[in-house]
């Protein structure tokens, strides 16, 4: 029988990604009856975390868990394919500003970035502690020589929320994506703040996007983001907007950190007709009522 002390420790650490998974509730080892806890993913958990759990258990304490009475699992509607494109969105709790200050949503967008690769060097934190010639260098090594995990298409951070447009590259390569990024980022903030617990509204929430129209329709959305919640005054500043992927969009020699040719290419590439495409629903989407069904849905 599995021992009570390898179980305490992999829910303990399971409950450090309780932002990012699914919730359960559990009645055991001693915890409250109300605590959430990440738990139907646990197994990946373990493997970095628990190494004394042999894998030969990691089936057990998954099924163990799930035929509890007491235990509600959360599973995700939305299957991730490769080579597909989704609309990746979370909001944090209770709708905490932690973006509002320069330098947190600069972290989140190098988080972004960083963990799009397969196979990084290090952690987040760890890399960005070297000089930066060195991290320029091993940056452009990973760009050149790294496969990715998923291609960043279009991105938006707002005050209390994120939004990606995101294609699958790699088997659970967005599950592993949006748990890379989130937890990188919950941990800088809790450690800057000195506080500790979740940061995100549970697990990122997902869409897949059917056809072009709605690809178009998403990129559109997610840009005009900081119009429609009146961070910025004028559609013309949504351009300058600093942590949106518009810019990239309509200035081709901007530095890149999406991949926008797959939306650009359905306007012939051309950034103008792009530029009108986004200006013409701009009121609009102030309302949020003429494409919502398009960005929006539920997991």
């Amino acid at each position: 029988a599995l021992s009570v002390w390898p179980l305490q420790k992999a829910v303990f650490w399971a409950r450090q990604f309780a932002s990012t998974f699914p919730t359960v509730n559990y009645r055991h080892c001693g915890l409250r009856p109300t605590e959430n806890i990440a738990c139907s993913t646990i197994h990946s958990l373990i493997i970095p975390s628990v190494p004394s759990i042999p894998p030969s258990r990691w089936n057990y304490i998954d099924t163990f868990l799930k035929k509890r009475k007491n235990v509600v699992v959360q599973t995700r509607k939305t299957v991730f394919v490769n080579e597909h494109i989704y609309h990746i969105y979370n909001r944090t709790l209770d709708y905490l500003p932690v973006f509002d200050a320069k330098r947190n949503p600069q972290r989140f967008l190098e988080a972004i970035c960083f963990y799009q690769f397969q196979q990084t060097p290090a952690k987040l934190a760890h890399f960005l502690k070297t000089g930066l010639k060195k991290r320029e260098k091993i940056f452009d090594k990973l760009v050149k020589t790294s496969l990715k995990k998923v291609e960043i298409l279009a991105y938006c951070i707002m005050t209390n929320h994120f939004h990606l447009l995101l294609k699958q590259v790699e088997n659970e390569g967005i599950s592993s994506f949006c748990s890379l990024i989130q937890n990188s980022f919950t941990r800088y903030y809790n450690t800057k703040n000195k506080r500790c617990g979740p940061i995100f509204q549970g697990p990122f929430k997902a869409v897949l996007v059917e056809n072009d129209n709605q690809l178009i329709h998403l990129s559109r959305y997610i840009h005009l983001n900081p119009y429609s919640a009146f961070l910025v005054k004028t559609i013309d500043e949504t351009v300058s907007y600093p942590w949106s992927s518009l810019g990239e969009y309509l200035q081709p020699k901007q530095n890149k950190k999406c991949q926008s040719k797959i939306v650009m290419s359905l306007f012939d590439n051309d950034p103008e007709k792009y530029r009108s495409f986004v200006k013409n629903q701009a009121d609009y989407q102030r309302q949020l009522q003429s494409i919502k069904h398009l960005a929006l849905g539920e997991i």
